[in-house]
């Protein structure tokens, strides 16, 4: 929790993305807490598209073209306006990750 330049107490909350923000409910919780002001991320398991291409370099595969990966998950951050507020494990465990 911080309190923002008003004074007022905010949560620094992340939710995870998939079977967490592709639920409409909790879509709809992340979205009213982002427009109270909340400082909301997310949190997943995949990998983002850097990683996707560092895996394929280290082992000498070339992808034959960009996909649309995490286009879903891309789609939501834009609706929720958190554009800079993703956090890819790479499959790592989240709190592994996250400590």
């Amino acid at each position: 929790m911080f309190k923002d330049s008003d004074g007022n107490y905010k949560l620094k909350i992340a939710f995870d993305y998939d079977d967490t923000l592709t639920d409409s409910l909790l879509f709809k919780l992340a979205e009213r807490l982002t427009k109270r002001g909340h400082d909301v991320w997310i949190m997943t398991a995949r990998s983002s598209d850097e990683q996707y291409m560092d895996l394929y370099k280290s082992m000498n595969i070339n992808p034959s073209s960009k996909t649309e990966r995490n286009s879903d998950l891309l789609e939501t951050v834009r609706q929720l306006g958190i554009e800079n507020k993703v956090i890819y494990t790479n499959c790592e465990d989240k709190k592994d990750f996250f400590q």
